[in-house]
């Protein structure tokens, strides 16, 4: 996360200024999320590393799981995941920046597409931790997760979710290192290169796309769309062509466009001075009770949009919501500080919990909160929560199987 928030809000910016005269006209937005970023960086680290694990060498003992774990969590992911996309697909939403996508209210989209959020990790992580462990056959894992992470990457590439596709991507490589990491065989050099030329490209092929959303929409927004689009979209939106940096709409001008919602928010607390101290965080909580609960809870307005009625006061537009402009608005400096510390003091407290007894259960809830936050544009203390209920969800029946197992032995 902090590697991420450096490039995101500090390097980024950097080049944009340097390249672009629009950005260097910017007079206290761009130090100001500078100075706070690195402040987040700072105060997130100290969270981080204060609760110790109770246990330093846990790397060191066996991973506590079996067979039929790795495949319940397996088989669960793949239907949420089977279950998102052709719901997608077949309602004209698949690529995201040509119909807009707006949950509805039921409790079946709830599971559907807060769970497929929540799994997509899941088979990565389960089958390189059965790979390493000798679970099951390592042909067949093999075989799977080069299957699963060809489709996903596929997928959130030809859909254009790039910081989706971004921190999939990421993990696929990540896991490909620890599955092989006993065979002393990975070339990082290679691998760096390898990673960096499909990452860029990825980049340039997604906003290229984004160029022409519209005649996706009006072909239908389906899959078989998006993929007949493909060479116009390369050649009509080529990098060097229309993708220069002074041009906004293109590849390179999207990748390199500034946060302007994190310097709409400086520079509306600057003039009215409306820091929220919590209440345009905790205005947004009731968002994590579930509808099978609250079945009447009704339409529950994001953190962004509150800060647009609050602090902007202006008609809500949906801007893009980031850690940094959620914590600013509640406190400015002081409260980004603050933000990021409670942050990753809970954050470190909770993943000693998950990895205390070295269990594959504690891993895959701990993968499911740590999936639920690491995008950037979103309520960080909400989506923390969520991705405690979701691990909650999907990992209880395990817990219960075990639970009864347990007694059963303890009987015997």
């Amino acid at each position: 996360m902090p590697l991420v928030y450096l490039l995101y809000f500090i390097i980024s910016p950097i080049i944009s200024a340097i390249f672009d005269p629009y950005f260097s006209k910017i007079d206290d937005g761009l130090p100001q999320m500078m100075i706070s970023t690195l402040m987040g960086i700072i105060f997130l680290q100290i969270g981080l590393n204060i609760v110790k694990p109770m246990n330093n060498n846990t790397e060191r003992r066996r991973l506590k799981g079996n067979k039929f774990q790795i495949l319940y969590f397996v088989v669960v992911a793949i239907i949420f995941q089977i279950w998102y996309w052709i719901f997608k697909i077949e309602n004209g939403f698949f690529f995201t920046h040509a119909r807009s996508f707006i949950p509805s209210m039921t409790v079946t989209a709830g599971f559907r597409d807060i769970l497929a959020k929540a799994t997509l990790y899941i088979p990565l992580i389960a089958v390189s931790m059965a790979y390493r462990c000798k679970f099951m056959s390592r042909k067949i894992l093999s075989f799977f997760f080069f299957v699963y992470t060809f489709i996903m990457n596929a997928i959130l590439l030809l859909s254009g979710s790039i910081r989706e596709f971004f921190f999939f991507f990421v993990m696929t490589i990540l896991s490909m290192i620890y599955m092989k990491l006993k065979d002393n065989n990975v070339s990082w050099r290679k691998l760096t290169m390898v990673f960096g030329i499909m990452f860029i490209f990825s980049v340039i092929f997604i906003y290229s796309l984004r160029t022409v959303s519209n005649i996706i929409e009006s072909s239908g927004n389906r899959l078989t769309s998006v993929i007949k689009i493909i060479p116009i979209a390369l050649k009509e939106e080529v990098f060097l062509a229309k993708g220069n940096i002074n041009n906004k709409n293109g590849p390179l001008g999207r990748v390199f466009m500034d946060q302007q919602f994190f310097y709409k928010t400086v520079k509306s607390i600057s003039i009215n001075g409306d820091y929220g101290f919590g209440k345009y965080s905790i205005e947004s909580l009731p968002i994590i009770v579930p509808r099978i609960i609250w079945p009447d809870k009704g339409l529950i307005l994001d953190t962004e949009q509150i800060i647009e009625r609050d602090v902007f006061h202006v008609k809500l537009y949906d801007g893009s919501l980031t850690p940094l402009t959620q914590f600013y608005a509640e406190g400015g400096i002081i409260g980004v500080a603050l933000g990021f510390f409670v942050l990753g003091l809970f954050l470190s407290w909770i993943y000693k919990i998950c990895f205390s007894n070295n269990s594959l259960i504690g891993i895959i809830g701990w993968v499911i909160i740590l999936s639920s936050i690491i995008q950037l544009e979103e309520n960080i203390p909400v989506q923390l929560l969520l991705g405690i209920r979701n691990s909650i969800v999907i990992i209880l029946p395990i817990l219960i199987m075990n639970l009864r197992r347990y007694r059963k032995n303890e009987k015997v």
